[in-house]
């Protein structure tokens, strides 16, 4: 294991985008003992994916399967310190699949910032909590909640996003679903962080979190926007702008003002009985509302402007733009060479 030992802790932010993760990912990545890269998303890209690459536990679909994985690294849209060493994660893949390939870049990239742990910010790893605890049953996972409302406000100028609040709710209530499953099943491995507790008292909430993970207390976590990380990724996308900014105890609640009366009515029809359980508040105006056909017209026909919005926006001021079209496309010439014969 080239001088060390994987590490048998790991821990994961899973949950909703827009949900606070890249803050979070930083104060946690501003601790001196841990290592959270911005991440490649592996399992949610290539996973997919996976059955393609060959039969399982066959030397030729692990090789396959492992050089994918450092082509994503190349791509990412967000540029990395290091580029996979391919014969290493072949040869440290535990279990020797897509998800032991992935534990295995993560101990690369630790191993290369000399740091003690590492953490995974891929929020879409909320749907492999089981399998990396058969992997890993040390491993820990940050579920981060924020209102549904305050999530569609974000999303809608959010290149990573669904745009309607219709979709943007869908999504949410479909993941708070899962985490709520998970916190009862693994109640000693899942930790529910709330995004407006973090913002109203950070320090209070990282003192807590950094008790779960058994992490010895820093006040470096406070400091992280003055990280060069918080720097480089607040430059890269519009959508990580704020991200070399202190923590901003007044973004919470900005759907009353910023959220169309009829939106907030829609995502409590979706999301109303997961809001109820995570504690937010329902308005009694926007209980009762009943989905049509209308709300699905306007959705799709919503969701194709703003993805166009924001698209043109992007192509002008992101500096990673080009970044993730090319990654969009290596991504599909991945697939379409996948579908070939041999």
């Amino acid at each position: 294991m080239h001088g060390a030992q994987p590490t048998p802790d790991p821990f994961f932010i899973v949950g909703t985008e827009r949900s606070g993760s890249n803050l979070l990912r930083l104060m946690l990545n501003a601790h001196p003992d841990v290592h959270i890269p911005h991440p490649p998303h592996v399992m949610h890209l290539l996973g997919p994916l996976e059955g393609r690459f060959g039969p399982p536990g066959a030397p030729a679909t692990l090789e396959r399967a492992a050089a994918a994985v450092a082509a994503l690294v190349a791509h990412h849209i967000h540029p990395w310190a290091i580029q996979p060493d391919v014969g290493r994660l072949i040869a440290e893949a535990s279990p020797p699949d897509l998800l032991g390939l992935t534990l295995a870049l993560y101990e690369q990239s630790r191993e290369h910032a000399k740091k003690a742990r590492w953490g995974c910010k891929s929020t879409f790893m909320i749907d492999q909590v089981d399998a990396v605890l058969r992997a890993r049953p040390g491993a820990r996972f940050i579920w981060l909640v924020r209102d549904a409302r305050d999530v569609a406000v974000s999303s809608r100028d959010s290149v990573f996003n669904p745009k309607h609040p219709l979709l943007v709710a869908r999504l949410w209530a479909r993941q708070q679903r899962q985490g709520l499953s998970l916190e009862a099943r693994h109640p000693g491995a899942v930790y529910r962080l709330r995004y407006e507790d973090l913002t109203r008292a950070p320090e209070a909430a990282m003192r807590s979190l950094c008790a779960f993970l058994g992490l010895p207390w820093s006040d470096a976590v406070l400091r992280h926007a003055d990280t060069p990380e918080a720097s480089t990724i607040a430059s890269l996308s519009g959508s990580w702008k704020n991200n070399d900014k202190a923590v901003l105890a007044d973004n919470q609640g900005k759907w009353r003002l910023r959220l169309p009366r009829r939106d907030a009515a829609r995502i409590v029809a979706v999301a109303e009985g997961e809001l109820r359980a995570l504690g937010y508040p329902i308005l009694a105006e926007d209980c009762g509302y009943t989905l049509g056909a209308l709300d699905e017209l306007q959705a799709t026909l919503g969701e194709a402007a703003g993805r166009l919005r924001v698209e043109l926006k992007s192509m002008k001021e992101d500096k990673n733009h080009w970044r993730r079209w090319r990654r969009r496309a290596h991504l599909w010439r991945l697939e379409r060479a996948l579908q070939e014969p041999g």
